[in-house]
């Protein structure tokens, strides 16, 4: 019985267990399951160029990039819906659209909308006009009475009636609905001027003004709290691992890739019209900056997008190249100057003489060292820097949280050239001089560090009042520049070939290739060498055997005086040679002298032939050449009477 009760309550443990683990597992599953099912989120494109489609339908705009990584961490797809953006208000309240956006924060939206807790950007909208309107520079006595077209209902309308209180001029305002309405308006004189985002392209356009920033939201319908949790979440976690793409993607939306012309005030127009020379001046031997090539043109990045600004706004801009023994500051405040260009802004912010206009480029300091350093190691690193970086000598110890000692060199190659022979630890260049630098061979164990990088914004540097005309026009005309050119004359250069070989680079790189020349020329040498000393010793040894042999024929010829017979025997050879030999004792009837005999057959010969019988024994060993051989290794000489 007590067995039957322990069965029934194991079992009724068994299955509360299973209904609890039921409970727990499955609404997880469950969610995991809904979570891998992609979910469809309907967006608005068209209103700007934030969001676009082009001519393939393919979505493009300043935010791309962020949507699809925030569609990649919710597991979202995008449904684009083209449309104006009164249109896309609707569409929101009536649930035919799930975010909005661009938009700004205003109290009533509060009733219709839910707003997340992170900015998605900022905007600033400007004021458009056609390029031959007349129209100057926030000349806003001028803009009295101008009619200006607006998007009903919209953050920015209510935004250019405190504009216009605070600069004071009046307007009369025209509700249009999307950029497509607005521009053919303008090209009609029914409008005077448009209200759009700065950031946007307008084709045959000024800009005369542009309002404050203003951040924007990604909205969802009121009371859409899921999405919105999804929403939050994504958003804070791109601010997390993205945050490089976040800040990106705000620079654009703010600034963008707008090249509409600025408009110019009246003094501006007079100083333009004046046509007066403006002088550039730019380190050579700067390598894909800016350097002069062999037939005396300037070439490299720099020089390209001064031309390129020479062209787009028409300026009169002359360059010119300075040494590394000239200082461009002294140059500038000399008046020789106008504007020097490669000075980063760092420098400039710490420089109360001198003043930078907009950024023409952007670039990062990197450093570089030894791909064997371990550079968190070094007490005290010594960094090669250039004369023209000497203010890193006073930020980088901050920067690296350690102390350093700083080793000033000509240019980026001769810094490189330092850390390549030990002399440096390392030193810092820009990206993009390295990148060209890191072609040559002897280089190629050069690295960057992976924990320091800090951008830098290069622009014109002047000591000239930035009030004046001068620096003002060039400024405007820098905005000029569309990034897809700005990055297309770096992708041009960046892809060069490396055409600053020394002889000493062209020896380094032929390294391989003169080793195994000059190995192959030392052994080439060490056999000749060789062969010269062994023919050397070939000739000492046949002139030692003549010299022996002439020896040995001379104490024949004196011993022939005494003797009837006398034979040079050449054991080894078992040859025998008759030096002297009397007439009556010949052993062949040649009369030639001396004769060559094989030695033991010619003993056996002489001694069957003139030793009598009895007398033979002690000759007979004589008959035998490695007898008579082991006999001389004995004794140095013997004789044999008969």
């Amino acid at each position: 019985m007590k067995q039957a009760i322990k069965s029934y309550i194991w079992r009724a443990v068994v299955w509360l267990t299973a209904a609890v683990l039921w409970l727990c597992v499955v609404p997880g599953l469950n969610a995991k399951a809904a979570q891998a099912e992609a979910r469809t989120i309907r967006i608005p494109c068209g209103i700007n160029d934030l969001l676009r489609l082009d001519e393939n339908g393919k979505p493009t705009g300043y935010c791309v990039d962020y949507l699809n990584e925030l569609a990649q961490l919710n597991n979202w797809t995008y449904e684009y819906v083209n449309c104006t953006w009164s249109d896309a208000v609707t569409m929101l309240e009536r649930g035919e659209l799930d975010i909005l956006f661009p938009t700004n924060y205003m109290p009533e939206r509060d009733e219709t909308m839910d707003f997340p807790a992170l900015v998605g950007g900022y905007t600033s909208f400007g004021l458009f006009a056609r390029a031959d309107a007349g129209y100057g520079y926030e000349d806003f006595s001028a803009f009295n009475g101008a009619r200006i077209a607006v998007s009903p209902s919209s953050a920015n309308e209510q935004a250019l009636v405190d504009f216009a209180a605070a600069h004071g001029f009046t307007y009369t305002p025209v509700h249009l609905n999307s950029l497509e309405e607005m521009i053919p308006a303008l090209e009609a004189g029914q409008i005077d001027m448009l209200l759009m985002s700065s950031s946007t392209k307008i084709p045959n356009t000024v800009l005369l003004s542009v309002l404050d920033a203003s951040p924007f939201y990604y909205t969802v319908k009121a009371g859409n709290a899921a999405l919105l949790d999804e929403l939050n979440r994504g958003m804070q976690q791109l601010v997390t691992t993205e945050p490089e793409l976040v800040a990106e993607t705000t620079q654009k939306c703010l600034v963008g890739n707008n090249t509409n012309a600025l408009a110019l005030t009246d003094e501006e127009r007079a100083y333009a019209a004046s046509d007066p020379e403006i002088v550039v001046g730019f380190y050579e031997e700067t390598e894909p900056l800016a350097y002069v090539q062999e037939d005396g043109t300037y070439s490299g990045i720099y020089v390209k997008l001064l031309e390129s600004l020479r062209d787009t706004a028409g300026l009169n801009l002359t360059m010119r190249p300075i040494s590394r023994s000239q200082d461009w500051k002294a140059l500038l405040k000399s008046g020789e100057l106008d504007f020097y260009i490669g000075a980063s802004e760092n420098f400039v912010r710490q420089d109360g003489e001198l003043y930078t206009t907009s950024a023409i480029l952007e670039y990062d300091n990197i450093l570089i060292m030894q791909r064997n350093c371990v550079f968190d190691s070094l007490h005290t690193p010594v960094i090669a820097l250039t004369q023209g970086r000497s203010y890193w000598a006073k930020s980088l110890p901050e920067l690296l949280h350690k102390d350093i000692e700083v080793q000033y060199y000509t240019n980026a190659r001769q810094c490189l050239l330092a850390v390549a022979h030990g002399d440096a630890d390392a030193t810092l260049i820009n990206n993009l001089e390295f990148n060209y630098q890191s072609k040559n061979d002897r280089f190629a164990d050069l690295i960057q560090w992976q924990n320091f990088r800090s951008p830098s914004d290069v622009g014109l540097v002047t000591t000239t009042d930035p009030d004046s005309p001068m620096f003002s026009i060039v400024s405007k005309a820098i905005k000029q520049l569309s990034s897809d050119l700005t990055n297309s004359i770096i992708s041009n250069y960046l892809n060069m070939p490396y055409d600053s070989y020394t002889l000493a680079d062209q020896l380094y790189a032929s390294r391989l290739v003169l080793s195994t020349v000059a190995i192959s020329i030392l052994a080439i040498v060490i056999i000749l060498v060789m062969m010269w000393i062994a023919r050397r010793r070939q000739r000492a040894a046949e002139e030692a055997i003549q010299k022996r042999e002439k020896y040995q024929l001379q104490i024949l010829a004196a011993l022939s005086q005494d003797y009837a017979v006398i034979y040079y025997v050449d054991l080894d050879r078992d040859q025998s040679k008759a030096v002297r030999q009397e007439k009556g004792l010949r052993d062949t009837l040649d009369t030639e002298v001396p004769l060559v005999h094989q030695y033991s057959e010619a003993m056996q010969s002489f001694l069957s032939t003139y030793v009598q019988p009895d007398t033979k024994d002690p000759l007979l060993e004589l008959c035998d050449p490695q007898a008579v051989i082991c006999r001389f290794q004995e004794e140095k000489g013997f004789t044999v009477r008969y």
